[in-house]
This record gives C-alpha cells, structure tokens and sequence, in this order.
C-alpha cells in the first residue's frame, strides 16, 4: 500500500478524515491479501516519507500493521509524488501489487498524481484509488435557482468532466483505477484485489 498523507487527505465527508478512510481500507485489505497469504507492506508519503511498514506475513501480521500505522494524521502540506514513486521504487524492486490509496483535489492536482504514478508501471501491477470528490458531485447534480449557481453547477461539471478525462488515459496507460464514494472504499477495494487475484494479474 501507499498511502497519500498530504493536505488532500485532510478532507471530511461526515466527520471523518479522507486519510482515516484510506487507512481503514488498506487495514481491512491488508488482512484479506494476509489471509491469502501474501506478503502486505505500507509506505505513507506526503512531502517526506512519514512511515515505512516491511512486509509481514502470516495473519498476525495485521496487528504489525495497525501498530505502526494507527497514529498517521494528514500533512497540511503537497504531496511530493517524485518523492513518493521514487521511494517506492527503491524500497521495492520486486515486482508487487501496488495500491495507492489518494484524492485529488481537482484537474491539475490529479495530472500530477497520474504523470509520476505511470512510471511505476514496470515492474509493478498498479491500482490507484481515488476517493472521489464528493462535494463537486453534488454541486455538479444540483439543480440551479440562480444565475451564480448555474455558473457553480457548470464549472463543477467541467472540473468533473476534466478528471473523468484524467483517469480514463490513466487506465489506457496500463495502470488499473477504482474512484469511489470515500464511504464505500474499503467494500470496494477488497472487492478490485479479489478479483485481481482470481484473473491472476500480478
């Protein structure tokens, strides 16, 4: 798993924090993969390296995890994806699932995370999850009353469009994608690594 710390995963939906979800998920995804036997490590990045999990193995491994992991708080900083991919890469040479657990702020913020995420295609398998904007959604399915709201409607829809645009090359690129509800990651990435494990992918 890699794990985005920076200020983009300081968001809420429902008084929870957009890290706090991403690091549920790879929690409740890390003790699936460890139930199936494979080997599960985490690297929490925003402008530094802020924690390096080693694989563990075995089902006792999780409590490892959760122990090195249950403090992580969001930086109030840009995540340095350079820095990120190039740590990865350096840490793990073998050829691995990779999760990379994000969320992107708007069109541009998420043209950087798709530019350096690319180069992590060989050796590895790469999943990037988005958790998807939720306020922007809404804002792009209201139903304007006023001139101002039409305008915020329109604007939300071509932020929205312009992503959707992002992630589609993304997936050409080779890379897999999963953008979801923040509410319904953890259901949905353990669903994405069974069935990447069923068709034999990695």
């Amino acid at each position: 798993f890699v794990l985005d710390c920076g200020r983009s995963l300081s968001n809420e939906l429902d008084g929870v924090s957009h890290l706090d979800r991403a690091l549920n998920a790879a929690i409740a995804v890390g003790y699936v993969a460890l139930r199936q036997g494979d080997n599960v490590g985490l690297l929490a990045c925003s402008n530094r390296v802020r924690r390096w999990v080693r694989p563990v193995r075995g089902t006792g491994g999780i409590q490892s995890l959760i122990r090195q992991t249950y403090d992580l708080e969001p930086d109030y900083e840009a995540t340095d994806y350079g820095l990120m991919v190039a740590e990865l890469k350096r840490r793990y040479r073998k050829r691995s699932l990779v999760i990379l657990l994000t969320h992107a702020l708007d069109d541009l913020h998420l043209e950087s995370i798709c530019r350096h995420v690319r180069e992590l295609r060989h050796p590895h398998l790469v999943l990037v999850s988005f958790l998807q904007n939720v306020p922007l959604v809404n804002r792009m399915n209201t139903l304007p009353q006023t001139d101002e709201e039409a305008f915020q409607v329109a604007a939300a829809m071509e932020m929205v469009t312009a992503q959707s645009v992002e992630i589609a090359r993304l997936q050409r690129s080779g890379l897999l994608v999963l953008d979801t509800l923040p509410e319904q990651l953890s259901a949905n990435l353990i669903s994405r690594y069974l069935d990447i494990k069923a068709r034999h992918l990695l």
